[in-house]
């Protein structure tokens, strides 16, 4: 597989954490950070930009701009 069990177990995370960002725009990134088990809002959004390409609260903003059009 390539990947270590503790690298797969943060991209687990890191995915449902997605998940929430996108489609629970009315909890804070903070609070979802926290959930997913992130040790501060700043590690969260390093490890999500280097996942997906951008920061969460971009994430955030595409998908609800994209679905207000």
């Amino acid at each position: 597989m390539g990947q270590t069990i503790s690298d797969y177990q943060r991209l687990l995370r890191l995915h449902r954490a997605q998940e929430m960002v996108v489609s629970s725009p009315d909890i804070p990134l903070k609070v979802i950070a926290e959930m997913w088990g992130f040790r501060s809002h700043a590690a969260f959004g390093q490890s999500f930009k280097k996942a997906f390409g951008i920061p969460p609260s971009e994430a955030r903003r595409d998908r609800l701009g994209s679905s207000m059009g």
